[in-house]
């Protein structure tokens, strides 16, 4: 048997981006519980802003297929914002 089970979004959650460590792309996933706008934000170890964009978010789960061309290989960190709540998580860039 299966069964079909109806998840409310209570909250906004940034995930894991997987694959990491990557080499050129990656997909940051995250949850939002409205339709609403949202800052995606990456920085560098000294935390010097590389990449600031709004993203219009869909309530559910959104996706960001990121590319690192413009990044040389490190840790950088990934936040979301929606004003109210931040969200922070490590990502590694390990280009060949």
């Amino acid at each position: 048997t299966a069964s079909i089970v109806s998840s409310e979004i209570s909250s906004f959650q940034l995930n894991q981006n997987i694959p990491n460590p990557f080499s050129s792309t990656t997909e940051i996933t995250f949850e939002s519980n409205k339709n609403e706008k949202v800052n995606f934000v990456v920085v560098d170890l000294l935390g010097k802003t590389l990449i600031h964009t709004t993203i219009e978010a869909n309530y559910g789960t959104n996706r960001i297929n990121f590319n690192s061309s413009e990044l040389t290989s490190g840790l950088y960190f990934y936040s979301i914002s929606n004003g109210i709540d931040t969200q922070t998580k490590r990502m590694l860039v390990a280009k060949k």
